[in-house]
């Protein structure tokens, strides 16, 4: 197993289960080809909000809110997370 096969290996093992909310987004958003940060590297924000215990988050390009959703679900809830998106077409959503 190479470097980059051991580093994913335990970043997979870092990921419990997604909430449902947060599965239908996911789910959602692959559907209508919306870009959604990979397994990986959902393990790896938990695993940074979780031990740098931030108060603030700034997250640029929001798409379906699923990055913003899953910080916010990995932190104390006291988190303040602001989200940026520019694509006109996003933004309702």
């Amino acid at each position: 197993m190479d470097r980059e096969e051991r580093v994913d290996s335990f970043l997979m093992s870092l990921e419990p289960d997604l909430p449902e909310y947060l599965e239908r987004i996911c789910k959602e958003a692959i559907e209508d080809r919306v870009p959604v940060v990979r397994p990986q590297t959902r393990s790896l924000l938990r695993f940074l909000v979780k031990t740098r215990r931030p108060q603030t988050i700034l997250e640029v390009g929001t798409a379906t809110g699923f990055s913003a959703l899953l910080m916010w679900e990995a932190s104390d809830r006291q988190t303040k997370i602001t989200t940026i998106e520019k694509f006109e077409k996003r933004i309702p959503i």
